[in-house]
């Protein structure tokens, strides 16, 4: 339950629905729970990541999805979605 509703929190079209800070917990816990066990999660986790404009971590946790289902046809079209906006984003500042 945890990781649908993180799914929607972060990606709903419908801007009531949508609540990236939301979503972003609810994913980690999920992913937590799961022990990084399973990919869905992990592609929740970076799309929470991804609605946070947390790009360089959106596209490690994909990369970590995309490992353990490979077969996954979702999956690299989310890493480039994520690699583009990393790429868009402003150099954040260390």
């Amino acid at each position: 339950m945890l990781n649908n509703a993180a799914w929607t929190y972060a990606s709903a079209q419908d801007a009531s629905l949508r609540n990236p800070e939301k979503a972003l917990e609810y994913a980690r816990k999920a992913v937590a729970i799961s022990k990084g066990a399973k990919a869905n999660f992990l592609d929740t986790l970076a799309e929470a990541l991804y609605a946070n404009g947390l790009f360089d971590e959106a596209v490690a946790t994909e990369k970590k999805a995309l490992s353990l289902d490979p077969q996954n046809e979702f999956f690299p079209d989310q890493l480039k979605k994520f690699q583009a906006a990393q790429r868009h984003a402003p150099q954040s500042r260390h």
